[in-house]
């Protein structure tokens, strides 16, 4: 009585345990590429890309940006997540990746995996900055200094305002954001959802953030929902993230209605290049069973390819033969002038006798540099040979000669006086 007493009571406090823990809220609700057709289409346009097949361009205003037009951060046990102000923001902003086009602006590419936002990190002294991945952007080189997109499409801020509803009125001015990437570096915090496997860059950590700035960093739970929309409530975020399904038995999700680019008003000051695009997917007015759809679809294209084929093969032809009249002509051309003037190496060799006459070095001279036409046709000219020189009759040798010796000039001394005997020599004399 006593062991059935303690089992009972152990029993009722793992039930009260399991009862607090926190239980992981998404629903897996398994959907496909139909639930992004049809929740986007009121909001939007529809067209094939030929690069990323159907993505989806927003309606709306003029200065649109990904992740920081109508929304802000909130720091999850995700990561850094952004919450949107529109309604659709549920997916484009967590599922897929953005891309530039320069006619028509920001365009959509949906994808399968989900996460708190498919963006680009990047650190600065005091400063954080993010930009949209672009498709088939992989995360371990998104991680990288290696990672480079337009300075236009960075968005930085003060780490302070991360988590502010207001964030859009602290942004930098985009004319700094040279001078941030060039002192930057990229933040590798990355994170793997368990429940899906799926690795994203969670940002930059709610911890370091504090330390830097003091300012604490709300934390909210993040809380799925079974209906497309999101909200956010005092501690908690409630977002639809279904899971999507790959490869569905029997179903081949297509939009109700598909627009060419050529329909849509491009963006102010831009004209669409001719050719620029190829030649997109007629519109579909009625929705067709997507069985019947998919038959149709894929003759559609296949008769869009053949007719770019048969068009790129017809300009092919049509530079060729243009090509082999332009070599014809220079042909006949060539041999003309040199009917006339002679060939290429007689001109050269006579210009070089020419220069050689008048001291002057001869030119470099190649058909190439000197256009033939131009040249007057010169007479035939052979240089006489030179003169022989007779030779020098050798002289005999001489005798060095010497220098005439020069008479000194007769000195002007005075005539000598004649000096008396002295007195002895008188005497001596006498006797």
């Amino acid at each position: 009585m006593r062991n059935l007493l303690t089992y009972c009571i152990l029993a009722l406090l793992m039930n009260i345990g399991y009862s607090t823990m926190p239980v992981e809220s998404r629903a897996y609700v398994d959907v496909s590429f139909q639930v992004f057709y049809d929740q986007l289409s009121p909001y939007g346009h529809w067209v094939y890309y030929p690069a990323n097949g159907y993505v989806w361009i927003p309606n709306n205003e003029v200065g649109f940006y990904p992740y920081q037009s109508g929304g802000y951060w909130v720091y999850t046990d995700y990561g850094w997540t952004w919450v949107s102000d529109y309604p659709w923001g549920w997916a484009p902003f967590h599922y897929g990746r953005w891309d530039f086009d320069d006619d028509y602006g920001w365009y959509w590419v949906p994808d399968y995996e989900w996460a708190p936002a498919w963006v680009a990190w990047s650190s600065y002294p005091g400063y954080c900055g993010w930009a949209p991945l672009r498709p088939g952007v992989d995360i371990d080189f998104a991680i990288t200094s290696g990672y480079r997109v337009p300075s236009d499409r960075w968005c930085y801020v003060h780490e302070g305002y991360l988590g502010r509803r207001d964030i859009d009125r602290y942004y930098e001015p985009r004319e700094h954001n040279t001078e941030f990437i060039r002192n930057s570096r990229m933040v590798n915090n990355t994170f793997v959802d368990q429940s899906t496997h799926t690795r994203y860059i969670a940002g930059p950590r709610a911890s370091e953030v504090q330390q830097r700035t003091g300012t604490p960093i709300k934390q909210y739970a993040l809380a799925s929902r079974s209906t497309p929309g999101q909200s956010v409530s005092q501690n908690q975020v409630s977002m639809f993230r279904p899971v999507v399904s790959r490869s569905a038995v029997g179903v081949n999700p297509t939009p109700s209605r598909v627009e060419s680019l050529q329909s849509l008003k491009p963006l102010p000051g831009r004209t669409p290049k001719a050719q620029s695009i190829p030649p997109q997917q007629q519109p579909q007015t009625n929705r067709t069973p997507a069985s019947s759809a998919a038959p149709a679809l894929r003759q559609n294209q296949a008769t869009s390819n053949q007719r770019q084929m048969r068009q790129k093969s017809t300009q092919q032809n049509q530079q060729h033969a243009q090509q082999q009249n332009m070599r014809q002509n220079t042909i006949m051309r060539q041999n003309t002038i040199t009917r006339q003037t002679g060939s290429p190496q007689l001109q050269n060799i006579q210009r070089q006798q020419q220069s050689a006459s008048r001291n002057i070095a001869p030119r470099n001279y190649t058909p190439r540099n000197y256009p033939q036409h131009r040249m007057a046709p010169q007479p035939h000219y052979t240089a006489p040979p030179p003169m022989r020189q007779a030779p020098r009759m050798a002289l005999p040798p001489q005798a060095p000669r010497q220098a005439p010796q020069m008479r000194s000039a007769p000195s002007q001394r005075a005539p000598a006086q004649m000096s008396r005997p002295a007195p002895s020599q008188r005497s001596g004399k006498q006797r």
